[in-house]
């Protein structure tokens, strides 16, 4: 028997100011789906529902809300004269909804298409996702931390396979999602690009983030030199397409952006730790304030003052990560090139060194650096590959608009939501008609991304001796910088493979002679839930 998740709670959305700014950004891009069909998930008290439906004025508008509690609010809109709101009350809400739909005739003006029908490659816009992936005390489900998480990654990966929604077509979804669903479809740094990030890569068009915070995870951060500088071009393309955010829906984050552009000012923990705002950081700078306070004096190391031992402890400690950050801005300044002069400025403006010379004398020093060091020049190297690329790698570096933000005083309970806005692309003909290339698709995802610390060769040779030469070395887009690539494919991490490598790289497989069998590629797959639940734990970023 299938273990069903227990209902732990959803947060609700109770602001009805806040879907006047998010539906005034979103006004222009939601004219395309009037008269549609919508599906709405866990509408709760039905204010986001009625916003949504005002403008796009539905043909049928299903609310899909499992918890009899919100019934209160949701029957006037279903009695309502000409009301155009069907309800649909599953006992939880999980991708099997989507099938349950279809079968009770809820969507009679939708077609639905089999795998692999040419009308996968067009979008429906006659249909629309609208719904709350919020939940508090969320519950685990099987190896997987969260079950919407889970539940995200279906719905993604099922743009690929043409299953649940996704068999109507490419349908858009503009879904509320907590912080830790968020990063497994829209990460802000290279270090959390993994497999589920891969999959959303691959299957969507966009993912963008229109309302949010500036993120309350703290693992996973880039330094805050490069978010400044790719925010301060955000800022300036919005500015020029007169794109205008409310004060009070202005993220710290882009007010520092703007601060930049008018006075110059740049991130105040430039000159700390490895460039990422710590909270460390922050508890020394208020010890040294102590200190010269006369608060906090050094007699107290000889009383054992705990607070004084703490600001020994942390002065050494911030003294060691600046020189190790002196050694890798070295390492950083032979694999890029100076800093270009202009508005931006900063680390962001660096392009990253791939003549022949400066391959062979950046690899001289890597291999001289400790792991610590080391980790943290791939991470830097990384980030600058990453965002050379046109279009850069991470979708978040592709924003035209930065988000919205949010308030906790909009949401009961008082956890901040994020609203994500998804559109579906056609699939590569390779990975919806061509049964082994799929089987190899999943075998280097899944095993690729389990050695995301390796580099990429040492990655791929763990999924088959030989491979690297047999498959690797077939592949130039790995080697071509305009395209993310590097010349020394030993200088990489699998974390930086872009879509079309692994498309590339799945073809080289089938033309390798010496490939494992399929029944090794599907042992391992087996074992790709797994990979994909550790992927998507929040407590392993």
């Amino acid at each position: 028997m299938v273990e069903r998740p227990e209902a732990r709670g959803a947060v609700r959305i109770g602001s009805a100011d806040q879907y006047h700014d998010v539906l005034a950004r979103l006004g222009p891009s939601l004219a395309r789906h009037a008269n549609c069909d919508i599906i709405d998930l866990n509408p709760g008290i039905g204010i986001w529902s009625t916003a949504v439906h005002e403008i796009v004025k539905p043909r049928t508008h299903i609310l899909v809300e499992p918890e009899e509690k919100y019934m209160p609010f949701l029957r006037p809109l279903l009695e309502r004269a000409g009301s155009r709101y069907r309800l649909y009350a599953p006992r939880f809400i999980m991708n099997d909804n989507f099938r349950d739909l279809a079968r009770a005739d809820y969507l009679s003006g939708q077609q639905r298409l089999r795998p692999g029908d040419p009308g996968h490659a067009n979008r429906n816009d006659t249909l629309l996702l609208i719904g709350n992936m919020g939940e508090f005390r969320p519950k685990a489900h099987y190896l997987f931390p969260r079950y919407k998480t889970l539940m995200m990654y279906h719905m993604v990966k099922a743009v690929r396979t043409q299953v649940d929604l996704s068999s109507y077509g490419l349908v858009r979804m503009l879904l509320w999602m907590s912080e830790q669903e968020k990063r497994t479809l829209l990460p802000r740094s290279i270090v959390l690009r993994k497999r589920s990030q891969i999959e959303a890569e691959m299957n969507m068009e966009y993912v963008h983030e229109i309302a949010g915070t500036d993120g309350t995870l703290n693992k996973g951060k880039r330094p805050d030199d490069f978010e400044l500088s790719q925010t301060v071009q955000v800022v300036k393309g919005m500015a020029e397409r007169g794109v205008d955010t409310p004060l009070h829906r202005k993220l710290d984050s882009q007010r520092e952006a703007e601060m930049f552009l008018a006075t110059g000012a740049g991130s105040a923990s430039a000159g700390l730790g490895d460039g990422i705002r710590r909270a460390w950081q922050d508890e020394l700078l208020a010890l040294d304030q102590a200190v010269q306070d006369g608060r906090l004096q050094a007699s107290s190391r000889k009383e054992g003052d705990p607070i004084y031992a703490r600001y020994r402890y942390l002065r050494q400690w911030a003294g060691q990560m600046r020189n190790k950050k002196q050694q890798v801005d070295t390492v950083i300044d032979l694999a890029c090139g100076p800093v270009h002069d202009g508005p931006s400025g900063g680390a962001s403006s660096r392009r990253v060194l791939t003549d022949a010379g400066s391959v062979a004398k950046l690899r001289q020093h890597v291999d001289k650096l400790g792991y610590l060091e080391r980790g943290m020049v791939f991470t830097v190297l990384d980030e600058h590959l990453g965002r050379q690329r046109q279009p850069p790698l991470l979708m978040w570096d592709r924003r035209l608009d930065h988000p919205l933000a949010v308030h906790v005083e909009d949401f009961f309970p008082h956890e901040p939501l994020t609203l994500i806005d998804m559109q579906p692309r056609a699939m590569p003909a390779l990975l919806t008609q061509d049964a082994a290339a799929q089987e190899v698709y999943e075998y280097l995802l899944s095993g690729l991304f389990r050695h995301g610390r390796l580099s990429f060769p040492d990655a791929l040779e763990a999924l088959a001796p030989n491979s690297f030469d047999g498959v690797a070395m077939h592949v130039p887009l790995l080697r071509d910088p305009a395209q993310g690539g590097y010349p020394d494919l030993h200088m990489m991490r699998p974390r930086t493979l872009s879509p079309e490598m692994l498309l590339a790289m799945v073809e080289a497989w089938q033309r390798w002679p010496f490939r494992p069998p399929r029944r090794r590629l599907l042992r391992s797959m087996v074992d790709s839930l797994a990979d994909t639940a550790l992927d998507l734990d929040e407590w392993k970023w």
